[in-house]
């Protein structure tokens, strides 16, 4: 509030609970470890075999990616 009182963008948007705001942080910097762990098994893929793996293989690694960070 005291933010949008100086022209300034808060945190939480306007309209959005604190605990929806968390969330949807939470969820973001999920993503972005997902996203990271999935591009380092991407790229392993692509450096052992030479080419950059299909679709089904990316499900695979992204499934894999997500059990590692959930452990």
């Amino acid at each position: 509030m005291i933010l949008n009182q100086f022209g300034k963008v808060g945190p939480i948007p306007e309209g959005m609970s604190a605990a929806t705001a968390l969330r949807v942080q939470r969820l973001k910097a999920n993503h972005a470890a997902l996203a990271a762990r999935l591009r380092e098994k991407a790229e392993k893929f692509k450096a052992e075999r030479g080419y950059v793996p299909p679709y089904w293989e990316l499900v695979r690694l992204a499934r894999e990616a997500a059990r590692d960070l959930a452990s």
